[in-house]
C-alpha cells in the first residue's frame, strides 16, 4: 500500500491503495459496468491518514462518528462488492492464510449478506461463478474452496438478516477467530452486526476490554438476557458491583457448544418480563444490573456434582434433577456442598438452560413503568450468577409450569 494523492476525495488526506491500483480504470469501470449508480468505499469516505500539515484530531472525530454508521451503510446497501484480494485487485487464490485476508479479518463481517445482494468483485475474465466458488486454496493447512471457506460466513449472514437476527454466540464465535488492527475494532464489529437501535461511537484508542464494558449498556434487553442464560459462566470485567456479565476476554474464550445438544437461546416471553422497568434509587438499582421480573427458580436447594457422570444433580421434594454442561470443556461450577443455591429459567416446559445463582437476600422495592403512571411494591431477589446447566427431558417432565405440584417458584431477580 502507498498513499495516494486523489481528486476523488478533493485531496483532502492521502488514499491507501495498491500501487498497481487505478480507481479510474479498474474499480470505477467494474462497477459501473454492474449497474452501480452510487457506491461507497471506506478508503474514500473515512479520512485514513493525517496530512503531513495537519494533526491527527479530525480524522479522530469523523471516526467516532462515521464509524459506528458503516454497519447501517452495508445494511441497506443493494449490492455488496467483495474483494478478497485488496480493493481492486483481481481474485487470486494467493494468501488465504493471511490474516489480514478478507476472510479472516474483523471489518469484513460488515460486509456479509444475503448472497443476493453480494458478488465476488475483481474478476477480469469472464468465468462463471460456480467456477470462482470451487477454487481451491489452502488455510490452515488444508486445501480448501472458497464454497467451503464462505459457508459459515454465508450461513452467519442469513441469520443476521432474519426478523430474529443472529446469535449472540454466533457472532462471537465468528469474530475471535478474526484479526483486528484495533483492539477495540472486534467490539464495535460485533455491535454492529447485532443490530442494536443504539451505536457506541467510535474510539481506537482504547482496550477492548473497556470498549466492551462501555458499550454494554447499550444492548438490547433480550441480548442482555441471551447472555445472561447462555453464556457458561459468572462475569469478571465490569466490576464487583455487575458480576453476571462476561468480560470482553471471557466472550472471546467462549467454549464450544456440545454437538449432542439440541441448543435453543433461552429468551423470555414478551409477558414474563418488563424490559423497561427501572427500579427506584431508594432500592440502590445500579445501570449495570438486570432486573427481571416473572422469572422460574427453584429456590433454596444443595448443588452436588458427580464427577464420574460430569453432571450435577439436586435433591427436592423426593425428585432427584440432573443437569449438564451445554458446553464442551466448560469450566466446573464451583459450588460449595454446604451452600444453597437458586437455579433460574425462563420457561422449564421447554429445553432451555438454567442460571445457577448464589442468592444474595430479598429486599422490597418499587417499580414504575416507563410512562410514569403505576408504581407497584414488589419483592426482589438480588442474585449472583455462578454459571449456565441445563436440563434432561426427564428433569422438564417434573419442572413443567402446568405441573400442580411442581416446586418451581415464580421470582422478580435483580441480577448484581
Amino acid at each position: 500500500m502507498s498513499p495516494v494523492e486523489t481528486s476523488i476525495n478533493q485531496h483532502q488526506w492521502p488514499v491507501p491503495l495498491p500501487q498497481e491500483l487505478n480507481l479510474e480504470l479498474s474499480v470505477r469501470t467494474e462497477l459501473l459496468n454492474k449497474g452501480a449508480e452510487y457506491v461507497w468505499l471506506d478508503v474514500l469516505c473515512l479520512r485514513q491518514h493525517p496530512r503531513a500539515d495537519t494533526d491527527d484530531y479530525t480524522r479522530e472525530e469523523e471516526w467516532r462518528l462515521d464509524v459506528p454508521t458503516i454497519g447501517n451503510i452495508y445494511r441497506v446497501a443493494v449490492g455488496i462488492a467483495r474483494y478478497f484480494n485488496g480493493l481492486g485487485r483481481a481474485f487470486s487464490t494467493n494468501g488465504w492464510d493471511d490474516p489480514r485476508h478478507w476472510l479472516h479479518r474483523a471489518w469484513t463481517l460488515q460486509e456479509i449478506s444475503s448472497e443476493n445482494t453480494t458478488y465476488n468483485a475483481g474478476i477480469w475474465h469472464k468465468t462463471s461463478t460456480h467456477i470462482i466458488m470451487n477454487t481451491q486454496s489452502q488455510i490452515g493447512g488444508k486445501v480448501t474452496t472458497l464454497r467451503q471457506a464462505l459457508h459459515p460466513i454465508v450461513k452467519l449472514a442469513a441469520q443476521v438478516d432474519s426478523s430474529g437476527g443472529c446469535s449472540v454466540y454466533n457472532l462471537v464465535k465468528q469474530m475471535a477467530k478474526r484479526h483486528a488492527t484495533q483492539p477495540a475494532d472486534k467490539v464495535a464489529g460485533l455491535f454492529y452486526l447485532l443490530r442494536t437501535t443504539q451505536l457506541p461511537t467510535y474510539n481506537a484508542g482504547i482496550l477492548d476490554g473497556d470498549a466492551w464494558a462501555r458499550c454494554f449498556h447499550v444492548l438490547p434487553f433480550e441480548r442482555k438476557i441471551e447472555i445472561l442464560f447462555d453464556f457458561p459462566y459468572g462475569g469478571d470485567g465490569t466490576g464487583p458491583d455487575c458480576q453476571w456479565f462476561p468480560a470482553w476476554r471471557q466472550l472471546m474464550e467462549w467454549p464450544d457448544r456440545d454437538p449432542a445438544y439440541n441448543h435453543k437461546v433461552a429468551l423470555c416471553q414478551q409477558s414474563q418480563v418488563h424490559a423497561h422497568l427501572q427500579l427506584t434509587q431508594a432500592h440502590g438499582q445500579k445501570p449495570e444490573h438486570l432486573v427481571v421480573l416473572g422469572i422460574w427458580a427453584i429456590s433454596d436447594v444443595h448443588l452436588c456434582k458427580n464427577d464420574e457422570r460430569n453432571e450435577y444433580q439436586i435433591d427436592t421434594r423426593n425428585e432427584i434433577l440432573g443437569f449438564y454442561y451445554p458446553y464442551v470443556r466448560q469450566k466446573p461450577i464451583e459450588a460449595s456442598t454446604c451452600g444453597k443455591y437458586t437455579l433460574v429459567t425462563t420457561y422449564p416446559d421447554h429445553s432451555y438452560n438454567w442460571v445457577v445463582c448464589e442468592s444474595l437476600g430479598k429486599k422490597h422495592g418499587t417499580y414504575t413503568t416507563p410512562d410514569g403512571i403505576k408504581t407497584t411494591e414488589i419483592q426482589i431477589e438480588s442474585l449472583r450468577k455462578l454459571g449456565v446447566l441445563r436440563t434432561d427431558s426427564c428433569s422438564e417432565l417434573v419442572l413443567g409450569t402446568t405441573r400442580r405440584d411442581s416446586f418451581l417458584d415464580e421470582i422478580n431477580a435483580l441480577f448484581v
